[in-house]
């Protein structure tokens, strides 16, 4: 999942008519596995990151970030 992070720093579509999504959910599931590494910290910034790419991601809204304020 870091190395499709570190991708996406440089990746520019070639068209508007490339696949312009998976960024979010590459975050999102870093921060499943700071979770099972009980390093919540760490998955709070992986979800936070999701978020700005994606404020309506609403796995990460409405799951994921409420799970590790518990």
């Amino acid at each position: 999942f870091e190395k499709a992070a570190k991708l996406f720093e440089t990746y520019k579509p070639d068209s508007e008519l490339d696949p312009q999504w998976g960024e979010a959910q590459v975050y999102a599931w870093i921060g499943q596995v700071y979770v099972k590494q009980n390093k919540r910290p760490e998955a709070r910034k992986a979800y936070q990151k999701a978020l700005e790419i994606n404020p309506n991601y609403y796995w990460v809204k409405e799951k994921l970030l409420p799970e590790i304020a518990k």
